[in-house]
């Protein structure tokens, strides 16, 4: 799953007159506040809500042949119905990759397994009752508070530099 932003070239622009130097450390502390630590942006759980398939899905089961494949799962102690397993997979993936070496195009992705219906564009009608946040809310979310904590970064950085 990828996610990418548009309508930012008012931003673009004025990045574009900035020295090299400053647009790197400006982007790499925007990318890494959007990520985030666990606590915002797009590594933040949501808190655990048990949501049943029927509330999401109207029926619990699809089939009869599923039905019984979840039930000798549940007996042989694979499955625990309404106990939370999250294993943070979805957390730890997210990962950055510079398109060049001053950070003017960065791709963020997520290539965990499921990741599309976590957090992606397909993201699953359970998922969004638990209260997963979509990527691109999540990065909309934190773009603002990234681009003032990029802000006070570069201003250290000329205060150090002086």
């Amino acid at each position: 799953m990828k996610t990418k932003v548009t309508g930012v070239e008012v931003w673009i622009k004025f990045v574009g007159a900035v020295p090299a130097k400053i647009k790197t450390l400006g982007m790499k502390e925007i990318v890494s506040y959007v990520i985030g630590d666990g606590q915002r942006g797009l590594k933040k759980y949501p808190p655990y809500k048990h949501v049943t398939r029927k509330s999401a899905y109207g029926k619990t089961f699809v089939s009869d042949k599923q039905r019984r494949y979840v039930m000798a799962k549940i007996r042989s102690g694979e499955i625990t119905p309404g106990y939370p397993k999250r294993t943070g997979k979805y957390q730890r993936a997210w990962k950055t990759t510079p398109q060049d070496a001053e950070w003017s195009r960065v791709d963020v992705e997520n290539a965990s397994s499921g990741a599309e219906f976590v957090g992606g564009a397909n993201q699953a009608r359970l998922n969004a009752m638990v209260g997963w946040k979509k990527a691109f809310d999540a990065v909309k979310d934190n773009i603002g508070a990234a681009i003032t904590s990029a802000q006070n970064k570069v201003n250290a950085w000329v205060q150090s530099s002086k």
